[in-house]
């Protein structure tokens, strides 16, 4: 069986003395000793558990034959893991049974194994701690440590005693009738006692760890090389959840037949396992990689597990490296540093790798587990990867993740990780106790299981915990009581922080144990245990060295360290709390932004012992520890978005390019928020970016280590400044790189022509086009000498220079250049890649801006669907594609498809890109275009403002973009009335205008659009005048219900051309002059109200629009005959906004009536007939009444024929629905009368 995850690696010791006497000694072992002793093992990914009965059992409760025999298996059991016993004697002999006390055990059939040596022990009389030590001793092979004898000196037994209070002098002295000294003897004359006569706790508790260290060396020495340091991090992980672990019931059964059906090929998803914080998702998934190699189904499969995150690593890009190495079984060679493998085709890479893996594993399955998925810097871009990958049949991947993680119903294999219930939790319980010999009552054991919060396996782990090191036997119930009164763990875990607190913390470190909680939580890859003492350190303390630096005591740091290790998790020497559930208990009411702050300090230059000063190499500043730094920085301006320490840290370490490479290789997203938190993505750079990007410049390449990697480190940072539009950052980059080239790589031409490459490409992404043709025109002809005309990174640079033509508006060129980069990349990859994406993405842009819209969309369409196969949807090219084809949609007004893309575009931009990115501001303007577009005014100005707010930041003050989102925001303003609104972006628009150029034919829309909002608002204030003159001179009735019909009159000529405001003020008060005017004719009334809500349905105001749709028909339907079609087209109204708002039922309803009053008129309105016809058999398309819908709209068709040209794109609307409902009915054919146009007729085409 392969399986990388560790085989048992453990020590396990039994600890042997009498009870009372020695419990100093016990005490030392436990909370000092041990805990270094397993620092040290899991460290190499070796368990370490320690036997103490004291916990649990009184001494009466010892005196039992079947406790003696438990002590006999439990010291069978450590024998596996050698030094397995450590037995130590002061002045008493102990407890020495006889036959009447051990009967029922003896006559019980319970362990009876052990009777023959209980038995023989008791026939010669000894106590049970010489049987212990004698059990031990049996097979002692001299020159090992397998047991260790320790004897106090008289005098320390003498000073503890004298100490001890009310102890009774039989506590600590016992001869036994002279059988102590006989037993003492024969440990003499054996040679097996390690320290007789110790005169300290201290001395017995170092020399027991310099044995246990020793062995441990010994047995387990420390691993080296690439592969099993890669491995460490996640073993030492896993077997901290693995410990005392109980899977739920069913769940490895249930992921043991998911991986059978992966098998056979039946399931071809992904497994997810989703389960609340600290419910044992990692536990389960360390277990997994354990088990089900050991499994029939699964014999010989080779394990690889990861838990996201242990190793300090959360990028997705950086776990593909590293399981390339580990698949490979090597380092990855020198890649070519002409190119920066982007993260689809390191994912294609590993399907590749995999395939390969599973072959000379000669088909034996290969499982891949991944816990915490959503612990990923993006952890939804890496779910939907792992979802799309088309893995080989072998190839197994098991996934866990919070339920905040959206994966869908259908696209993982799910399994749900519910609490535990009351007998798990027994099962679960039983196992921790028994592992260290502990019993519980089952009272007590039925108080734990009763708990609700017990059901959260981190809260009783964390209770449980408590309970071994703290508690006495007699004290177990009040303090069980004491741990369950606290509803959940993080509420337990802050009172433990206190009641240590209250241990150990002195007037110079108060609440030394919650402050050191804190500090590692607030790391981002946990702190060494010398960082910890110089951040907890006072200022009475001793300073460290010559360096001045202060640190707390290292006593003390060994006693906080002791109490919070079992909840840390500790890797290359750093300590991490080991949950988030504990951690953000640890965080409340801590001063967040001291902590944060200190720690800079700490790990900077206090911690390295040097002065910040990096004049000739980076020094001990690796990349966690620069990492570390700028994570802080980045969350302490999160808070403060002023803190000057965090500001100075981000100025001080970006400025240095070493320092930028060695973060992005720990943190590349951290460095990428860094530069984004000091304005890289402004037009203008801020100040701190100005200095940052003249640093590079002025960088020597001598400072620089000759290592290729780095360099390709440096493509790949430039790659993420285009992919971010970090302009100004990619710019002074790309002129650091050519000096490091030209200095360290011998000025090598490919390698400074793919630099160059890169540069021209953020020249097109800032829209500088004729500087990236100059450069790429230079890249061109050394690539074609270096490569041949005919190689894919030539097709690479002409598509380029296609973008810089399209960019200065030679169209025909930009095609010409796009399509024979098209051929020729499509040559070499014939089943698509990013590049022949990239290219058909502008191809059919450049298409779409020569009016070929047909083309266009053909191009687009084939680049999408290679896209869906090449890209994550999450993928910035992706996403850039779809908006251009959304954009084509609506030049073509085919707006129900455009928004279908445009959704898309926006939702994957707005999970994967910062708000300011050019892209997510062209996908919100997209979803406002296809908005208006389809009369959904509201939503359309709302995404045009967000846009707009964003862009105003973002954008020069000439960007034409922004000039024409002005103007368009301005124009829905102004249809919907906003004219103060609309006069400020409309004024802007003008103001921009101003910078362009004389040729650009657009500028003057802004000005005609601005004129009109002025004339707008001088005539609302002359028709407020003129109305309350009016008002003021209709003293009678009947010249009052004149006036009423003159405003609904003109509100509906200010509506028909657009001043929506005007027409809003007429027919309120319109209305407002009628409700007090019993005169007015009902039926005039109720025009004035249709009137109205013609204009909020217009307006996108649909509730409105409702009510005042339901007012019409009710006045109409008290003054009109039920056959009236004003009641028929009062049906159809409400009708029709029924069915904007999707509300089918009540649509249908309305519609229904509409078009049986119609049809029961003699002379109906044809056209509206038809638009009633129309409505109502979309409503009846939505609810899947197919033919009947077909039949509503062939009859509409018909009566709009009659309307003549008018109605000829309705008709084509309409003929593209009956062809679908055809499809879904399966009849492809062409129906007889139904969707036929005239030939003068725009023909329908789809």
């Amino acid at each position: 069986m392969q399986n990388d995850s560790s085989t048992v690696r453990e020590i396990r010791v039994f600890l042997s003395s009498t009870f009372k006497d020695m419990q100093a000694e016990r005490h030392y072992l436990l909370t000092r000793v041990f805990p270094e002793v397993r620092e040290a093992c899991e460290s190499r990914g070796v368990g370490f558990t320690e036997i103490d009965l004291r916990w649990g059992i009184t001494e009466q409760e010892a005196e039992k034959g079947t406790t003696v025999a438990v002590c006999l298996k439990e010291i069978d059991r450590c024998r596996e893991f050698p030094p397995f016993f450590i037995g130590f004697l002061g002045e008493r002999y102990g407890w020495v049974p006889d036959q009447a006390m051990l009967n029922d055990y003896l006559q019980g059939k319970e362990l009876s194994e052990y009777v023959g040596k209980i038995q023989t022990a008791l026939d010669k009389n000894i106590s049970v701690t010489e049987l212990e030590f004698d059990y031990a001793l049996e097979g002692h092979q001299q020159g090992r440590a397998e047991a260790l004898f320790y004897l106090r000196s008289k005098a320390l037994t003498s000073e503890l005693y004298s100490q001890s209070g009310g102890a009774q002098s039989t506590d600590f002295y016992d001869p036994g009738h002279g059988k102590l000294e006989v037993l003492k003897h024969k440990l003499r004359a054996s040679g097996v006692i390690e320290i007789d006569n110790y005169a300290s706790v201290e001395v017995f508790g170092e020399s027991v760890k310099a044995q246990l260290l020793q062995e441990l060396e010994r047995r387990y020495p420390e691993q080296q090389g690439a592969l099993a340091l890669l491995r460490l991090p996640h073993e030492n992980f896993a077997s901290t959840r693995l410990k005392f672990y109980v899977p739920p019931a069913g769940s490895c059964e249930a992921v043991l037949g998911y991986c059978h059906s992966r098998l056979s090929g039946k399931e071809k998803r992904p497994a997810l396992i989703i389960g609340e914080p600290g419910a044992g998702k990692s536990a389960l998934m360390a277990y997994l990689a354990r088990n089900l190699p050991r499994q029939s189904v699964l014999a010989g499969a080779r394990v690889l597990d990861f838990h996201i995150g242990a190793d300090g690593k959360r990028g997705i890009d950086q776990w593909l490296d590293d399981i390339q190495v580990l698949l490979e079984g090597r380092v990855t060679p020198e890649q070519a540093l002409t190119q920066v493998p982007s993260g689809n085709e390191k994912w294609q890479a590993l399907v590749q790798l995999l395939s390969r893996s599973v072959a000379t594993a000669q088909g034996k399955p290969l499982i891949l587990l991944l816990d915490g998925v959503e612990r990923f810097d993006n952890p939804s871009q890496a779910l939907r990867q792992f979802q799309k990958l088309s893995l080989p049949g072998q190839v197994i991947v098991i996934l866990s993740a919070t339920p905040s993680l959206d994966a869908g119903e259908e696209a993982v294999w799910r399994y749900g990780l519910e609490r535990a219930d009351a007998a798990l939790l027994r099962t679960m319980i039983d196992t921790y106790t028994l592992n260290y010999r502990k019993r519980l009552p089952d009272a007590l054991v039925n108080q734990l299981i009763q708990a609700p919060a017990m059901t959260l396996p981190v809260y009783m782990r964390v209770v449980l915990e408590q309970m071994r090191i703290r508690s006495a036997h007699e004290t177990l119930e009040k303090d069980i009581q004491g741990l369950l009164s606290h509803a959940d763990v993080g509420s337990l875990f802050r009172s433990m922080l206190t009641a240590w607190d209250l241990d150990l913390s002195t007037a110079n470190h108060p609440q030394i144990v919650t402050q050191a909680a804190q500090y590692l939580c607030a790391s981002r890859a946990g702190l060494s245990e010398r960082q910890l003492a110089l951040l907890l350190a006072s200022d009475n303390d001793e300073p460290e060295g010559d360096s001045g630096q202060k640190r707390a005591p290292q006593l003390l740091m060994s006693r906080v360290l002791s109490v919070l290790r079992p909840y840390l998790v500790r890797y290359e020497g750093r300590e991490q709390l080991m949950h988030s559930s504990l951690q953000s208990a640890v965080m409340q009411g801590a001063d967040e932004i001291l902590i944060r702050q200190e720690i800079i300090h700490i790990v900077g230059w206090a911690s390295n012992g040097q002065h910040p000063s990096l004049s000739n190499a980076l020094g001990s500043f690796t990349p966690l520890v620069i990492a570390e730094r700028i994570f802080q920085a980045c969350e302490l301006l999160a808070l403060d978005s002023e803190d000057a320490v965090a500001l100075d840290t981000l100025r001080w370490d970006l400025q240095k390019p070493l320092c930028v490479v060695a973060c992005y290789q720990s943190a590349p997203a951290t460095l990428m928020q860094a530069f984004a938190t000091l304005g890289a993505q402004q037009p203008g750079p801020a100040q701190a970016i100005a200095n940052i990007t003249a640093a590079w410049k002025a960088s020597s390449p001598l400072w620089f280590p000759l290592a290729v990697e780095d360099l390709a480190v440096c493509n790949q940072i430039t790659h993420q400044f285009i992919d971010l539009s970090y302009n100004a950052l990619c710019e002074a980059w790309c002129a650091f790189v050519a000096e490091l080239i030209a200095g360290r790589f011998n000025n090598n031409l490919t390698l400074q022509a793919r630099n160059n490459a890169n540069l021209a490409a953020m020249y097109i992404a800032s829209r500088r086009p004729q500087k990236a043709e100059r450069l790429e025109r230079q890249v061109l002809a050394q690539f074609e000498a270096a490569f041949g005309k005919d190689h894919p990174e030539v097709g690479k640079v002409l598509a380029v220079i296609a973008l810089a033509r399209y960019q200065q508006g030679d169209l025909a060129e930009a095609a010409s250049l796009g399509s024979k980069a098209y051929k020729i990349q499509l040559a070499a990859y014939p089943h698509g890649n990013r590049d022949l994406v990239q290219i058909l993405s502008n191809l059919g842009l450049t298409y779409r801006d020569l009016g070929k819209l047909d083309a266009a969309e053909a191009m687009l369409l084939d680049g999408f669907k290679m896209a869906a196969k090449v890209f994550d949807a999450f993928d910035i090219d992706f996403i850039t594609l779809t908006v251009v084809l959304a954009d084509t949609y609506c030049d073509k007004q085919d707006y129900i498809r455009a928004r279908a893309f445009a959704a898309k575009a926006l939702e994957a931009a707005g999970n994967s890109l910062p708000s300011w990115h050019p892209t997510r501001i062209h996908a919100l303007v997209t979803h406002g275009n296809v908005c208006a577009g389809l009369d959904k005014v509201k939503d359309a100005i709302e995404a045009y403002q967000t846009a707009y707010a964003i862009f105003l930041d973002t954008a020069p003050d000439d960007h034409q973009q922004l000039y024409t989102l002005e103007c368009n925001l301005g124009q829905l303003l102004l249809k919907q009335g906003m004219l103060v609104e609309a006069q400020e972006v409309l004024g802007n628009a003008v103001e921009r205008s101003r910078h362009f150029p004389s040729a650009t034919g657009d500028a003057s829309s802004a000005q005609e659009m601005f004129n009109q909002c002025l004339t707008f608002r001088l005539d609302q204030q002359h028709l407020k005048a003129e109305l309350a003159h009016r008002r003021l001179m209709a003293r009678d009735s009947a010249t009052r219900c004149g006036l009423v019909m003159y405003l609904n009159n003109l509100a509906v000529e200010y509506k028909n051309c657009g001043q929506f405001l005007m027409a809003e003020q007429c027919f309120l008060e319109a209305l407002d002059i009628a409700k007090d005017l019993s005169e007015i004719d009902t039926a005039d009334r109720a025009i004035v109200f249709n009137g109205l809500a013609a204009l909020r349905e217009e307006q996108n105001r649909l509730e409105e629009a409702e009510q005042l749709f339901v007012q019409v028909l009710y006045l109409r339907e008290s003054a009109f005959a039920s056959n009236d079609q004003r009641i028929a087209h009062s049906c159809y109204l409400l009708g029709s906004v029924y069915f904007k708002q999707e509300r089918y039922e009540e649509a249908e309803t309305y519609l229904a009536r509409g078009v049986a009053t119609f049809r029961s008129v003699r002379k109906a309105d044809i056209r509206a007939f038809a638009d009633c016809l129309s409505v109502y058999g979309m409503v009846l398309k939505r609810v899947a009444r197919l033919e009947n819908a077909r039949a509503q709209m062939k009859e509409a068709i018909a009566l709009y024929k009659k309307c003549g040209r008018a109605a000829a794109s309705i008709i084509t609307g309409l003929s593209h629905e009956i062809h679908e409902i055809n499809m879904q009915l399966g009849e492809t054919g062409a129906v007889p009368g139904g969707g036929a146009t005239p030939n003068w007729w725009k023909p329908w085409t789809w």
